[in-house]
């Protein structure tokens, strides 16, 4: 497939209350070979201790980093994710969270692997929570803790630059489980003009998880394939015990397999809804332009 110009990569992290695993996930970016265009913290309801860790680590930045905050009104990334992407300047959004620190190719890999009519989600390792502290992602720190069996989800640590894509089409998903399967937002590359196409998150969407999988309906519906990486694209996963503020995801998955099967292609309770008409229009022109 083509390229579709040169990607310039907004990052957009996700977090609430954990400066712990923030601190040492945006601090990792700073060691990246190719770094972002900008930072989006997007704060879904964080105390004050947040806003002044990220303040503090942008004014040692060599590129911007921004914070964003909304009340907390339990789980609602969806709409902090919306507000995330309508302020981010570059082409491309790549989407991660607060615990997901990046390999050192990481923005590299997104950047090389953003084509014309993708998304892309990557790989995803986990570091085992008794042993975050420690962690980093020097490569010889890294290859210690999957020695020491400090990581799980082995393979999926170790990057293989000339690995290729698992490639996913909508008739390759037969039930919404095998695309929550596949579809993490918690590694996530985009095109900006595609995000918007399709109206972004759905943000009636308050529940951990399917949103993610709902938004992957609408883009698959829209005839744009999943670019799935098993060892490119890495971010390693501090673990923590679950969160606890999401709702119920019954009703959730229920409403992501029917927009899949229904061909839903633009979300009910998108961004636009939310913001300006001249947000609306700009995201209908996109859905035309790109059908």
């Amino acid at each position: 497939m083509k390229r579709s110009g040169k990607p310039s990569a907004s990052l957009l992290i996700t977090t609430y209350n954990d400066t712990l695993r923030l601190e040492k996930t945006l601090a990792a970016y700073s060691r990246l070979k190719t770094k972002p265009l900008e930072i989006i913290v997007c704060d879904d309801g964080s105390g004050p201790e947040t806003k002044a860790l990220v303040e503090a680590l942008a004014r040692q930045s060599s590129f911007p980093i921004k914070h964003i905050w909304q009340e907390d009104r339990s789980w609602d990334v969806a709409t902090i994710r919306n507000r995330g992407a309508v302020s981010a300047r570059g082409n491309y959004l790549i989407m991660t969270d607060q615990d997901c620190v990046p390999h050192r190719d990481f923005i590299a890999d997104h950047l090389a692997e953003a084509e014309q009519g993708c998304f892309v989600y990557g790989s995803r390792a986990h570091v085992r929570e008794n042993f975050i502290q420690e962690f980093s992602n020097h490569r010889l720190r890294i290859a210690w803790l999957i020695l020491q069996y400090k990581v799980h989800n082995r393979k999926n640590a170790i990057r293989v630059p000339f690995h290729r894509a698992d490639m996913f089409s909508v008739k390759d998903f037969s039930n919404i489980e095998s695309l929550a399967n596949t579809a993490l937002c918690c590694n996530f590359g985009v095109w900006k003009n595609d995000f918007m196409a399709v109206d972004g998150f759905d943000e009636s969407l308050k529940c951990w998880w399917p949103e993610d999988s709902e938004l992957s309906a609408r883009l698959l519906n829209r005839g744009l394939k999943i670019k799935k990486y098993r060892q490119k694209c890495i971010v390693y996963h501090l673990d923590h015990r679950q969160a606890t503020r999401s709702g119920e995801t019954g009703e959730g998955y229920r409403m992501a397999w029917e927009h899949l099967t229904g061909g839903i292609k633009f979300a009910k309770n998108g961004l636009s809804k939310r913001t300006s008409d001249a947000i609306r229009k700009s995201a209908e022109q996109a859905a035309d332009s790109s059908c």
